[in-house]
């Protein structure tokens, strides 16, 4: 029986079917409307009519009544906008959420096959990075970043295609696409630059944990040199060395290694902020055996400009309008916040200073502490 004959032949059963159908629904009637076509039927209907409509059912109207009422003060309270029909929007709007409703797409279930396979078996069932990130840890993470990378990759070849072929501007497909696009954007390539280097980092270190401990044994007890690498001028000049009852002067000394040309960047800090950027560039073992709390990285980097931001994880933005890098105005630079303990470990601190002097041209010679 459909709605019309139901109608005719029951009408308190179509009001009452009426009544459960959505508010905003366009094919459904005003629920005000029902209320009164119910109470105008009761009231003139016969008794045996009227008992059917019993106390429970009585009390669930009472309620949808009352939902009723807040629904209309609600929306009383709030900007009406005219119920449009869709065919009629797609039409009119021009807006890219809409034009991407008129255009036909292409992609079907041998796209399906072709792109989510290779994901299926590079990136679900690929054997995950675990354990100590060392080098096999940090090749798992390559090829599953890939596996993933070429998934959403694939996907934004052919909706390209599809989208160049309708009205959408190429501006507009670029939009669409950046959804799907983020491991495009600068911040993430950056990132997992950040990260790979954070792994070769521990990488280097237990090496040089091992080669350390062999060392003790054959390094003298007086020797108070530093344990960062020897230039490179140094060690000719051990190579050739004089014979002890030889003696060089300073003067003579000099005119071999040449003229040390100081750093024409110097960058006025706190006490605290020169504390912490000595040791990114240790001159002794004591100094390069040190780390930082990462809340005394973040006050000192603020101590010269820098202002510290979330990027998502463990990923921290630092930027500085006011620096000059490589002929731009502004710089920035991420650092990953060590966790779980907020702790900066000496290779670490060491590795974020060999990154400072790169892009800032930093150095230790670089910080004066203020008068």
């Amino acid at each position: 029986m459909d709605m019309k004959e139901l109608f005719r032949e029951d009408p308190l059963e179509w009001c009452l079917s009426q009544m459960q159908g959505a508010p905003d629904k366009q094919t459904n009637f005003d629920h005000a409307m029902l209320f009164a076509f119910l109470e105008n039927h009761l009231a003139s209907s016969d008794m045996e009519e009227r008992a059917r409509v019993d106390d429970v059912l009585y009390r669930k109207l009472s309620d949808l009544a009352a939902f009723h009422e807040t629904l209309v003060s609600v929306r009383l309270h709030r900007p009406q906008n005219k119920a449009r029909d869709i065919d009629e929007v797609i039409k009119s709007e021009d807006r890219e959420a809409w034009k991407i409703k008129s255009v036909p797409i292409s992609f079907d279930a041998k796209d399906t096959s072709v792109l989510g396979t290779p994901l299926f078996n590079n990136f679900y069932k690929a054997p995950l990075p675990s354990g100590l990130k060392n080098t096999t840890w940090l090749r798992r993470s390559r090829a599953i970043r890939k596996a993933l990378e070429d998934f959403w990759k694939g996907h934004r070849e052919h909706f390209q295609r599809d989208f160049e072929k309708s009205d959408l501007s190429t501006q507009e497909i670029s939009n669409i696409l950046e959804v799907i696009s983020a491991n495009r954007s600068p911040e993430y390539i950056e990132s997992v630059q950040v990260e790979q280097e954070q792994v070769l980092t521990n990488i280097e270190r237990a090496s040089v944990t091992t080669s350390a401990s062999l060392q003790k044994d054959w390094v003298s007890s007086h020797m108070t040199h530093s344990a960062m690498p020897v230039p490179k001028s140094q060690i000719k000049k051990r190579m050739a060395k004089q014979p002890e009852d030889t003696k060089i002067t300073e003067d003579e000394e000099s005119s071999v290694t040449g003229p040390i040309e100081e750093s024409p960047l110097e960058i006025p800090v706190t006490r605290r902020a020169f504390d912490v950027f000595t040791l990114m560039f240790p001159t002794s073992a004591e100094e390069a055996s040190k780390g930082v709390e990462w809340d005394r990285f973040v006050l000192a980097m603020s101590d010269v400009g820098f202002a510290a931001r979330n990027g998502g994880g463990s990923v921290v933005i630092f930027e500085n309008e006011s620096l000059d890098t490589e002929g731009h105005d502004g710089g920035k630079i991420i650092f990953h916040k060590p966790h779980p303990v907020a702790k900066i470990d000496s290779v670490m601190l060491h590795s974020m200073g060999k990154r400072m002097g790169k892009w800032f041209h930093w150095s230790r010679d670089c910080f004066v502490l203020q008068s």
